[in-house]
């Protein structure tokens, strides 16, 4: 009984870690609102590409270590009620380790690294994602609020982030978009502010299809994702 009430004070004091952010505030249909799309303070650097197979080793190994450990904490007889989550911890440590080194072996060459963060580059250039992504924002926000009036009722801040890249041990890349809102009352003060986070999986294909150059895929899935991003913060500022 005693085990059991710490077990279900571990889960309940898990919880509140897995809520997700609470919805801005909806602005009602017709307010003067103002949009603002900008670059995220920090960003504009290189492009971030992270080995997705060095999360899966490190997560698979963790996981095969603690049974291991736990199995192995079984030999200590009457004390085993305290060795087996000593043994469990030590084994997911050690396994972590080991998956790590077999999950960075799944990553991008240098080579191929510096040909998709190239081509990256170029498709950003023929669409800036800070445009791409003001366009959506304001095809969608202007059926609902009045743009461009001044002085707006709402102030909507949209700081887009650097695009962040993934890949597989099979070549497999994909990437996340990024933006953090920021919604307030025109002329109040900074702690009135509310902000949300929004973020958005694209297509994942093979690298070669990222690199074809007489493909229109990086364009159209960057300009979609855009879109989609756009799609999020407006459907919940128009929540009914």
């Amino acid at each position: 009984m005693y085990r059991r009430s710490i077990c279900a004070g571990l889960v309940l004091g898990l919880l509140p870690g897995c809520a997700t952010p609470p919805p801005l505030s909806p602005l009602r249909s017709g307010l003067a609102v103002s949009f603002t799309v900008v670059r995220a303070e920090g960003s504009g650097g290189e492009l971030s590409v992270s080995n997705k197979a060095l999360g899966s080793g490190m997560a698979a190994g963790a996981g095969s270590g603690a049974v291991l450990g736990g199995l192995w904490g079984l030999v200590c007889g009457p004390w085993a009620v305290l060795c087996i989550p000593l043994a469990a911890t030590a084994g997911a440590g050690a396994g972590t380790a080991v998956g790590a080194a077999v999950g960075m072996t799944g990553a991008l060459s240098k080579d191929k690294l510096a040909l998709l963060r190239d081509r990256m580059v170029r498709a950003q250039r023929a669409h800036d994602p800070v445009d791409e992504l003001r366009r959506h924002v304001t095809e969608k926000a202007r059926r609902y609020w009045k743009l461009g009036v001044d002085p707006p009722a709402f102030v909507v801040t949209i700081q887009l982030q650097d695009i962040q890249l993934t890949s597989t041990r099979d070549e497999q890349v994909g990437f996340w978009v990024k933006a953090l809102v920021s919604l307030r009352p025109a002329g109040q003060p900074p702690a009135s502010t509310l902000e949300k986070a929004y973020r958005y999986a694209g297509p994942v294909s093979p690298l070669a299809v990222w690199l074809d150059n007489d493909s229109d895929f990086v364009d159209t899935s960057l300009s979609n994702a855009h879109s989609q991003i756009a799609s999020q913060i407006v459907a919940e500022l128009a929540a009914r």
